[in-house]
C-alpha cells in the first residue's frame, strides 16, 4: 500500500464504514473519532494514536471496517482500513492499522466535520408532528413559535458539518423536534466579533443527551436546506477554518 503522502503528524479521522453507509443512506450520523498518525511502519503499516474521547481511550475492534481520512497539505486522503493490534510504547497508547484500500481524495466534503465554537441562538420550531415541509417563511413562523412560549436560547455549536452539527446548551428544549439556530460564520480572527451577516439553520433534532457534570443538553441535529446553496456555504466555511489550521500548525 502506497503511503508516500502521508505524514507522521496528520490528523486523523475514523468512522466505521457500515454507519457511514447508514448516515449517507438515512442520515443519522456516523460515530467520528479523531486522532493521529504517530509513524509509519517500513512495510507500510500505519501507526495511529488511539482516539480519546472525555478523557477516555477508545479501544477500536480489530473485526470492524473504518474509513480513515488524512489531513494532508494538500488535501484530504480516504481509505478503508482495520485495526491489527493494540499497546502501549514510549508512553503512547497505539494501534497498527492495515488499509486495505487505495488511498484517494476525499469527495463526500458534507460530511467531513470541523470542531468549532460558534455561539448561536435556538428557537423551537415545534415537535416531531409539525409539518416541515409545508412552512414557507422559517424566520416568521419562529417569531410566532417565541410568541407562543416555545423554547428560545444560546448555545455554542460544538462541531459542523454541511450535514448537521452538534448544538450545546443549557437550555432544555423538551419535546422539540424542529428549531432554527442563528449562527455568524464570519468573525474577526483578532478580536472574534462577528463581522458577517447572520445565518439561519433550520434544523430537525436527531439526539438529545444531558451531561449531569456540565448541566448542560447536547443535540445532535440534521439540516434542512431548501437548495444546495446553503450547504455550499457551510462546506466552504468549513473548508476554509481547515486551511487556517493548517497553516498554524505549519507556523505561517
Amino acid at each position: 500500500m502506497k503511503t508516500e503522502q502521508l505524514k507522521p503528524g496528520a490528523k486523523v479521522t475514523i468512522s466505521p464504514v457500515q454507519e457511514v453507509s447508514r448516515e449517507q443512506n438515512s442520515g443519522k450520523e456516523a460515530t467520528r473519532y479523531q486522532t493521529v498518525l504517530h509513524d509509519i511502519k517500513d512495510d507500510g503499516t500505519l501507526v495511529l494514536e488511539l482516539p480519546i474521547v472525555e478523557r477516555k481511550l477508545i479501544t477500536l475492534p480489530g473485526e470492524i471496517r473504518y474509513e480513515f481520512i488524512f489531513s494532508t497539505n494538500t488535501g484530504f486522503l480516504m481509505a478503508v482500513g482495520h485495526v491489527i493490534k493494540r499497546y502501549k510504547k514510549a508512553g503512547f497508547f497505539l494501534m497498527d492499522v492495515e488499509l486495505t484500500s487505495s488511498l484517494e481524495r476525499f469527495q463526500r466534503r458534507e460530511y467531513f466535520r470541523l470542531e468549532c465554537f460558534l455561539p448561536a441562538l435556538c428557537i423551537s420550531l415545534g415537535d416531531k408532528d409539525l409539518p416541515i415541509d409545508t412552512i414557507t417563511d422559517y424566520e416568521e413562523f419562529a417569531r410566532q413559535t417565541m410568541d407562543e412560549g416555545h423554547p428560545v436560547g444560546h448555545g455554542t455549536i460544538t462541531n459542523i458539518s454541511g450535514g448537521g452539527a452538534h448544538f450545546v446548551t443549557s437550555l432544555d428544549l423538551e419535546d422539540t423536534a424542529y428549531l432554527l439556530l442563528r449562527v455568524n460564520f464570519q468573525r474577526d480572527q483578532e478580536t472574534d466579533e462577528e463581522t458577517g451577516t447572520e445565518s439561519q439553520l433550520v434544523c430537525e433534532v436527531l439526539e438529545k443527551t444531558y451531561d449531569s457534570e456540565q448541566h448542560n443538553y447536547a443535540y445532535r441535529l440534521k439540516f434542512i436546506f431548501r437548495n444546495n446553496s446553503f450547504r455550499e456555504k457551510i462546506i466552504q466555511f468549513v473548508f476554509e477554518e481547515q486551511r487556517k489550521i493548517r497553516r498554524k500548525e505549519q507556523g505561517g
